[in-house]
């Protein structure tokens, strides 16, 4: 070096280096999160549909009778993986006006995981109208 410009130009050159290697690995991280928050995402939503075919080819008497609380246990123990708590919910309903008996079933999948990007945590809600015919 024939002057101390050169050790100025090299100190911008490493300051300018080190910017961009930290923006880059900031995107990485921000990538692989938001990676990992839709793999859970996923897995609620494929827990969720799991109870919906399970209770699309039960018999509306199930859900009708004095077992209707068995029926519901019975659901919620399909999926038993321990990252996500499914709840089940049935109740009674009409759509438009429609004769006739009608049961709704919700799911509802919660995990520790899931959450939004404010921390506020959230769930996945999935719902099924079993009708008697």
């Amino acid at each position: 070096m024939t002057d101390y410009s050169d050790l100025i130009f090299l100190i911008a050159a490493i300051t300018i280096y080190g910017l961009l290697v930290i923006n880059t690995d900031r995107t990485l991280v921000m990538n692989n999160q938001k990676l990992s928050d839709n793999e859970v995402t996923y897995g609620a939503i494929s827990a969720a549909q799991d109870v919906m075919a399970k209770a699309r080819w039960m018999p509306y008497q199930k859900f009708n009778s004095t077992n209707a609380s068995q029926t519901i246990n019975q659901l919620e123990n399909i999926n038993n993986n321990p990252w996500y708590q499914v709840t089940v919910t049935v109740s009674d309903t009409t759509i438009n006006g429609a004769s006739g008996a009608h049961k709704k079933v919700s799911v509802h999948v919660t995990s520790n995981y899931l959450q939004n990007p404010d921390s506020t945590k959230t769930d996945i809600t999935q719902s099924l109208v079993k009708t008697n015919y």
